[in-house]
């Protein structure tokens, strides 16, 4: 598989569950896109506070997207820098995409004053 290829499928994936990754960090209802996407988040409800991926517009979503892809990126980079190739490359993309969606995920929580990451109170 080509680094071209491995990009892409390591794109692919964090498009299709960033959504599933914001409900497991939020409890929020977001559904992966071919089930629905948001249209079960919190966001719909007035009453209950709104979650942090899915509330702040355009410019939220350009930092929780720049924290989430700096591990990608710098992961690829290094893959390649140390010559790894193939499924090795993809895994540690995975790996740090979900780190990254960790962090972005507590930050953002933070900034908004949302009540619970992960089940934890915050």
């Amino acid at each position: 598989m080509g680094a071209a290829l491995r990009i892409l499928f390591v794109l692919a994936v964090m498009s299709l569950s960033a959504h599933s990754v914001c409900d497991f960090q939020y409890d929020c209802g977001c559904l992966p896109p071919f089930f629905g996407g948001t249209d079960h988040c919190n966001v719909q409800v007035a009453t209950t506070p709104n979650c942090p991926w899915c509330t702040g517009g355009v410019f939220r979503a350009l930092w929780v997207g720049a924290i989430i892809m700096a591990p990608v990126a710098l992961t690829f980079w290094w893959a390649h820098r140390r010559r790894l190739h193939g499924a090795a490359a993809v895994v540690l993309a995975l790996a740090a995409y979900l780190l990254g969606a960790l962090i972005a995920g507590l930050f953002a929580a933070w900034v908004v004053d949302y009540p619970t990451w992960l089940g934890i109170a915050l």
